[in-house]
């Protein structure tokens, strides 16, 4: 999920984004090798998209412990894919790809979230730090890669594609894993040498009483 979730809100600069009107002066600078040509962002809606990843944050809260690990990430990372396509046509309205971009990169965050809550759940405590860690590094390299994916160098709608391709995959890959919900965590034998340390404890004391 680290390529997609940190592709789509990189992306976001560059579907927001167009060219300035160049003057006179700026483009007989330009046709000399000299100065550049300025760029506007649309900052509200960068920021519009990048709020309603609290909502994501309040939703994948609120269900979480309700619908099951599982079944919420599948349906958050599938919710996200769809929309990323839709950031393949930046020519369309600004609303309409704010709306797209929102809804997108907030069940992507939501997603995420009920991962990082999900993959310390499937580990016994003697791996699950090292384990965790593991996934994490995994998700990074995503992450390092989102920046070449939404580069230039792809077209939009490939990127989209791509950017949609690994949140369906992160879906599909969490149906392979157990639901943790309601279900008491592992922690192999620690559980059993703290047993036998009380039981050990409980035989002396009976031992001293006699």
């Amino acid at each position: 999920w680290g390529l997609a979730y940190y592709g789509i809100a990189l992306l976001l600069p560059h579907i927001f984004s167009k060219q300035k009107e160049m003057t006179e002066t700026t483009a007989r600078l330009l046709s000399e090798g000299e100065g550049c040509s300025g760029i506007k962002f649309d900052f509200k809606d960068i920021a519009i998209s990048n709020a309603c990843q609290a909502v994501g944050l309040a939703i994948s809260a609120s269900l979480l412990e309700h619908t099951g690990r599982k079944r919420l990430q599948q349906v958050l990372y599938v919710l996200s894919a769809v929309f990323a396509v839709g950031l393949g046509f930046p020519e369309m309205s600004p609303a309409v790809l704010t709306a797209v971009s929102a809804i997108s990169l907030s069940a992507q965050n939501a997603a995420s979230s009920c991962t990082w809550t999900h993959t310390p759940e499937l580990f016994p405590t003697k791996v699950r730090v090292v384990a965790t860690g593991i996934c994490s590094a995994c998700a990074r390299v995503g992450a390092a890669s989102a920046p070449y994916v939404i580069s230039n160098l792809i077209p939009p709608f490939p990127t989209a594609i791509i950017m949609a391709t690994f949140s369906l995959i992160a879906g599909f890959a969490v149906s392979f894993v157990k639901e943790t919900t309601n279900e008491h965590i592992d922690d192999g034998n620690i559980d059993s040498s703290t047993d036998g340390g009380s039981d050990g404890s409980e035989e002396e004391d009976d031992e001293e009483k006699e």
